[in-house]
């Protein structure tokens, strides 16, 4: 996988992620095959350990978890510490709120679609033209539907075809069963952020920025499964360490990108986690991991503000 593609995986929007259609799958049905590296130890997919932290004052309790968008449906994760601090949790909140198809509609039409009578392959050199007519075929998302799309949104939805191709769901992913959940168990639910200003993090990219990142996008397609692989099982185990290194190889080159997509939303993160920690309750935050690794992290953006932020060790 390119390195550009490996953050847009780790902090995949769970708005993109919904916009791929997927029937609701169990999660923690009989393990599937998987290929495992041969120098790693094999991944227990029925004992996931993904990592979780917790801030808390007299009153008040707040869980930070960190989610992977899109999950194959054999690997159990939402049991142990994670159910039980979600079960002790008076609220949820997630990036966004998955909107209701009308109004998922009107955004996608306005920001993720070219206007009237442009196309996505006008848009590129005749070499990057070919490279998206193959990825188009490879993804199994029509040429007809990706030349009406900004670059952007042609690289994340080409993203999660190919992620659905090898197994990765959506309605496995950490946002889609902790809404299930929540629903299930009568918990509100809030989000930081509004699709409409998740979508405008991507379209305000300037287009030769969308185009980079379109083509790194579509460059390697063939090295997708092994990355895919090593992301959900850096999640699994709880190994940062491993998320930031992937995090940071992908935006070596894109400094600009990163400040958008991650900078920047996790202090604004951080402000309203501060924030609700001046009224009591307890409250159950899920976040993509992407954004709980590294430098610059929700944590690190926490401890500026005097925060102190534990992770829960199980």
């Amino acid at each position: 996988m390119p390195r550009f593609l490996r953050p847009l995986v780790a902090i995949l929007p769970p708005l993109l992620a919904g916009c791929a259609t997927a029937p609701a799958e169990p999660v923690g049905v009989a393990p599937a095959q998987s290929v495992e590296a041969p120098e790693t130890a094999p991944l227990d997919r029925q004992n996931a350990t993904p990592a979780l932290w917790k801030l808390s004052d007299e009153d008040t309790t707040i869980y930070l978890f960190g989610t992977m968008h899109v999950i194959k449906p054999d690997l159990a994760w939402f049991d142990g510490p994670v159910a039980d601090a979600f079960a002790n949790s008076d609220e949820v909140m997630l990036e966004i709120v998955q909107p209701s198809e009308a109004e998922a509609a009107e955004a996608v039409g306005g920001s993720a679609m070219l206007p009237e009578g442009q196309t996505l392959s006008a848009m590129l050199t005749p070499p990057q033209r070919e490279k998206l007519v193959a990825a188009s075929q490879g993804s199994g998302v029509p040429m007809a539907a990706i030349d009406r799309m900004q670059p952007w949104f042609a690289a994340t939805m080409m993203t999660i075809a190919y992620g659905q191709k090898l197994g990765y769901s959506p309605a496995s992913g950490g946002e889609q069963v902790l809404t299930r959940a929540a629903k299930e168990n009568g918990k509100p639910v809030s989000g930081l952020e509004t699709f409409r200003q998740q979508i405008g993090f991507f379209d305000s990219m300037s287009s030769d920025a969308q185009i980079a990142f379109l083509m790194a996008t579509i460059d390697a397609p063939d090295a997708m499964a092994a990355d895919l692989e090593r992301m959900e099982r850096a999640w699994a185990m709880g190994d940062i360490v491993d998320t930031a290194a992937l995090l940071n190889e992908g935006f070596e080159d894109n400094p600009q990108v990163k400040t958008l997509l991650l900078d920047r939303r996790n202090a604004d993160w951080a402000r309203q986690i501060d924030a609700r920690m001046d009224r009591p309750g307890t409250v159950f935050i899920a976040v993509g991991a992407g954004h709980l690794a590294g430098e610059n992290s929700v944590q690190d953006a926490l401890a500026k503000r005097g925060l102190t932020v534990e992770r829960i060790a199980y």
